[in-house]
């Protein structure tokens, strides 16, 4: 057991995080609107409070982009390609640095290019996942499948 757990730990870490990231759209929670009451009654037809307080009203407004799924995915997936780019050109900034600290030593070269080989292959997955995800929803739209008009 205690092999197996030294040779997976990665995998298992990844597949705890993974699951993590999936349990709020496992959960299904849902936006059913104005009047919707958790409880499973309804509020007033003419009222969008969901909370009032002795101050005034509370009113539940939805901070996401997308109103989705679709949405919500395709926001994350740019705020991905946001936060992803600036940290391949650092990572591709050091791959650079590392050559320079090399001086000539055949060793650390070899180090410094299988750091920027590393750097040009995660940088081709992430921006190779972005347009397989384009040319699928393209591909779906244009087939005219009904609910995909919201990506």
């Amino acid at each position: 057991m205690k092999k197996f757990l030294e040779n997976y730990s990665g995998v298992l870490v990844t597949l705890v995080v993974f699951a993590a990231m999936l349990m709020p759209v496992l959960v299904g929670a849902a936006d059913e609107g104005p009047g919707f009451n958790a409880s499973g009654g309804s509020l007033n037809s003419n009222s969008t409070n969901l909370n009032s307080s002795a101050g005034g009203t509370q009113i539940l407004t939805n901070p996401l982009k997308g109103k989705t799924v679709c949405g919500l995915v395709t926001g994350l997936l740019e705020a991905a390609m946001i936060i992803g780019i600036p940290i391949a050109i650092l990572f591709v900034v050091w791959a650079g640095f590392k050559f320079v600290l090399a001086q000539g030593n055949p060793t650390k070269i070899g180090d410094a290019q299988k750091n920027f080989l590393n750097v040009v292959i995660g940088i081709a997955i992430f921006v190779g996942a972005s347009l397989i995800g384009s040319v699928i929803i393209n591909t779906v739209r244009a087939l005219g499948v009904q609910g995909i008009s919201s990506c």
